[in-house]
């Protein structure tokens, strides 16, 4: 009697063929894998510093190799707000000893489908002497946004969360756009960085389900077909 031995298998690796014997086919199959979480991130520093007094600029960062649904980003931004006329030096230093209007700071974040989260308003802060250079990073399980009357490094949320972003496609480019609302008083971005996070990729599976030796992805294997059609030629009356 012919005897065949099935054995499914969830593997956290790409499809393999178990093992074959006289005895019968073992396949095991890549079936039902879970989801998990994969981040990407980008980053870039600027040597000179991008500079901005009185208007509105943009620099971008490219995502890519995640799939179709976001569920976190976060994000990091280095930048130095000075006072006066005096221009931010190019590694981001600010040399003006006068007033720093922080109140003029902007920032934004824009999703490759167009969705625009703000980050810091005008008028989140007030201002201090003299400029002063500061990271800040935006999650939105941080405590708090940007406020005060000083620049302070530290971790703040985004006044418009960054859940807004959720369900987006998470590859391409996100557009950080930095403001100074006035002239004289200029403001840099020195780096900035974002990290995206897409929980829709299938865990360690690179690409199509490979087909490999004498087993197809979710088919028979070619032996199989064969024993099942010997058994079937031997039956009386074939």
């Amino acid at each position: 009697m012919l005897k065949v031995r099935f054995a499914l298998t969830i593997v956290r690796f790409p499809l393999f063929l178990a093992g074959l014997g006289t005895s019968g086919l073992t396949l095991c199959l890549l079936w039902g894998m879970p989801a998990r979480a994969l981040t990407v991130t980008n980053s870039e520093a600027f040597s000179p510093v991008l500079q901005v007094d009185g208007g509105i600029l943009d620099t971008g960062l490219l995502i890519g190799g995640l799939g179709s649904s976001v569920t976190n980003v976060s994000l990091s931004v280095s930048l130095t707000k000075c006072g006066g006329r005096v221009p931010i030096s190019s590694s981001g230093v600010c040399n003006s000893p006068d007033f720093s209007s922080n109140r003029e700071i902007q920032l934004f974040l824009e999703s490759p489908t167009g969705t625009f989260a703000q980050m810091v308003y005008q008028d989140d802060l007030s201002g201090q002497t003299p400029g002063a250079t500061v990271t800040w990073n935006f999650q939105d399980s941080f405590s708090s946004p940007v406020s005060g009357s000083l620049l302070v490094s530290g971790s703040y949320q985004s006044v418009d969360p960054f859940s807004i972003f959720n369900g987006e496609v998470a590859n391409g480019t996100w557009r950080l756009y930095y403001e100074d609302t006035t002239p004289e008083g200029p403001l840099s971005i020195n780096s900035w960085s974002i990290s995206v996070t897409d929980s829709s990729t299938p865990a360690d599976v690179p690409g199509p389900l490979p087909l490999f030796g004498l087993a197809a992805a979710f088919g028979w294997s070619r032996l199989l077909r064969k024993r099942i059609r010997a058994r079937r030629d031997l039956r009386p009356g074939s």
